[in-house]
């Protein structure tokens, strides 16, 4: 059984403030920020399908032979 927000112990009402007397404009900052940083927590809880990052694509070689960069400032090469 889930619950809804509206079921907590607030009521309808999610934000309460419990002490002061903020105006309209901090109020309306406080709930955009709460509501932004719930929605980013949504989306990193895994709402959304994970994304393997990706790689760089420099075309490195996996494995470099041992002494491969000092043989080739060699004017033989070996």
């Amino acid at each position: 059984m889930t619950t809804s927000a509206f079921d907590g112990p607030l009521g309808p009402a999610l934000l309460q403030v419990i002490s002061g007397s903020p105006s309209a404009e901090e109020l309306a900052a406080v709930t955009a920020l709460l509501t932004a940083l719930a929605v980013a927590a949504g989306s990193e809880a895994g709402d959304s399908p994970a994304v393997a990052p990706r790689q760089a694509g420099w075309g490195r070689p996996q494995v470099f032979p041992p002494l491969s960069w000092m043989a080739a400032g060699r004017a033989g090469g070996s």
